[in-house]
């Protein structure tokens, strides 16, 4: 018996120098495997699948865009709806996050967290919302003003799709105005200028490039949307719309793969640009941190209107929430609004899959977090640590693609390429799994990028001085010192999964169903009741997350 134990235990050593030994080639093996499966295998197979037709390759469908007036006309209206909605939604995310930082706004803290409530819930639930209060059986338009209006198609999208994310222009804003050095407009005031000429000469001028930023941000959201253009686009098609209906409705994967890859090299592009123009934020903060605190204006006029318009769009947004909530609670929203839990029941009851629902939702979004959070902390070790990697700027590249690329040319990725020799996944865990951890990944990344990028290098040079591998300071020095980054990335991670519409539209199956899929399927129907139960169950779950989150952050803060 002893002498098994001791052999046992040999074998546990020995199979932990190995472990230590290779920590980094399996590490970079696992990189560049997971970059062939799952991110270039897929979009290759898209691509070979959209001049795959009637037995040969052919630029068939590609040439059939080209010279459609139909799909002509839903380009133009793309471009029109994505303009419109990032316009409208640069200009609204400005104002917020000038008054956020530059005026004197009551109860800031618990505006910001309402402003960003739209980011971790699916963006397609202010659709419903509109339908309940703008439709033709609207609680303001029918029953307040006894109007008869059509919510559906572009006025409706515009509305939609700028409330879902602005907040995201809003966020990259806010954090630019907030680090603008004030010694610029203290200057400014000095010198005799009021605040408008300080705005138009200093601020503005500062802010340009993020301004363009936020907007192509924007935009590139308008364009890669799915959800709301599918509830309330109505007979205004855009083109995220009709890859669905060619996909889904004409069962013609080649046709929506042409289209998902025209879709594809534009963002893309837009994307890395984007990407060009927030990094440069960085020029208006090279005389270094300054030491004062930043100017507020306090000219009572100016700040009576932005309290007003900030309390104003606030209530809004909450109004809009509370009308999912309505729309759960009531007999038939715009019709009977007896209170009732019948729809609870139903969609909870043991004859439908609501329990199953949420059940694959939050078990297939775990695991996708779990895989995502482990790959992306070796992973990010890796990059940063080993500086002489080759090709360390393309492997990087690869590992974000999937970030700038469409989610919906993802899904049509993934449900062609798993869908055959040697990968046949379809309708199983795993393929919903795999789209949900690559969607999530390049995100995780960047967050734990940068808090490894935190850590002094001293410390890990002392580690490799004094003999530990890079297994041991990985595990003993890294993890820990890293353990909030890796927080916030499993809580984000996990936030995006069980909100993802348009990444895996096209691969759930009658075995997995997520309930961003459900909420699609539901309105479809037209049970709004049964959408907006699934609305209430997702939302409160991501708020009581991202409250984990903020609650453990300020918890943190007074503890150091």
């Amino acid at each position: 018996m002893k002498n098994a134990d001791e052999g046992n235990a040999l074998i546990f050593m020995k199979f932990k120098k190995n472990l230590e030994s290779y920590f980094i080639p399996v590490g970079i093996l696992s990189m560049l495997i997971w970059i062939v499966i799952f991110i270039l295998y897929p979009y290759i197979s898209m691509f070979l699948s959209s001049i795959y037709t009637h037995g040969k390759y052919t630029l068939e469908y590609f040439k059939y865009l080209l010279s459609s007036q139909y799909h002509f006309k839903i380009f133009v209206n793309t471009l029109r709806l994505g303009l419109t909605t990032a316009s409208i939604a640069t200009l609204l995310s400005f104002l917020l996050a000038f008054g956020m930082t530059q005026v004197k706004i009551k109860g800031k803290n618990f505006l910001h967290f309402v402003y960003l409530l739209p980011t971790i819930t699916p963006p397609f639930l202010f659709s419903l919302s509109i339908i309940i209060l703008f439709g033709r059986r609207g609680i303001i338009t029918h029953s307040l003003l006894n109007l008869s209006t059509n919510i559906y198609g572009y006025k409706g999208l515009v509305l939609a799709q700028t409330l879902a994310f602005f907040p995201f222009a809003y966020l990259l804003l806010r954090s630019l105005l907030a680090n603008l050095n004030p010694s610029l407009d203290e200057a400014a005031l000095v010198l005799g200028a009021n605040h408008w000429k300080k705005f138009k000469t200093i601020t503005f001028p500062l802010m340009l490039h993020g301004i363009v930023g936020a907007f192509l941000l924007v935009f590139m959201f308008s364009l890669t949307d799915v959800g709301n253009p599918i509830i309330l686009g109505g007979d205004y098609l855009v083109w995220a719309s009709e890859i669905y209906i060619s996909v889904i409705g004409q069962y013609n994967l080649s046709l929506g793969a042409a289209m998902a890859l025209t879709l594809i090299i534009p963002i893309t592009a837009l994307f890395f640009f984007q990407k060009y123009l927030e990094d440069k934020k960085s020029f208006a903060m090279i005389t270094g941190k300054p030491s004062q605190s930043k100017l507020s204006i306090e000219t009572p006029l100016v700040s009576k209107l932005f309290n007003l318009f900030f309390i104003l769009f606030a209530i809004f947004i909450i109004t809009l929430y509370l009308m999912i909530l309505s729309g759960a609670m009531t007999k038939l929203i715009g019709i009977d609004y007896t209170f009732t839990l019948v729809h609870f029941s139903t969609i909870f009851g043991r004859a439908s899959r609501g329990f199953g629902t949420i059940k694959d939702t939050l078990i297939l979004g775990g695991i996708a977090t779990v895989i995502g959070t482990i790959f992306v902390v070796i992973l990010g070790y890796i990059l940063v640590r080993k500086e002489n990697l080759p090709a360390k700027k393309i492997l990087d590249f690869f590992l974000t693609i999937p970030l700038a690329v469409p989610g919906v040319a993802t899904g049509i990725a993934y449900a062609i390429g798993f869908n055959k020799y040697p990968f046949v996944w379809s309708g199983t865990a795993f393929i919903v799994i795999a789209i949900l951890a690559v969607r999530v990944i390049p995100y995780g990344l960047r967050v734990i990028i940068k808090g490894m990028k935190q850590i002094d290098v001293s410390i890990l040079d002392a580690s490799y001085i004094l003999g530990a591998n890079d297994f041991n300071t990985f595990i003993k020095i890294v993890l820990p010192l890293i353990k909030d980054s890796i927080i916030a990335s499993i809580i984000y991670s996990f936030t995006r999964c069980i909100t993802t519409l348009s990444a895996v539209i096209f691969v759930v199956s009658i075995n997995w169903d997520l309930v961003s899929a459900a909420i699609l399927n539901k309105v479809e129907e037209g049970k709004v009741g049964h959408a907006a139960v699934y609305g209430v169950v997702v939302t409160f779950i991501a708020i009581a997350l991202n409250l984990i989150l903020v609650t453990y952050g300020r918890k943190k803060e007074i503890e150091a």
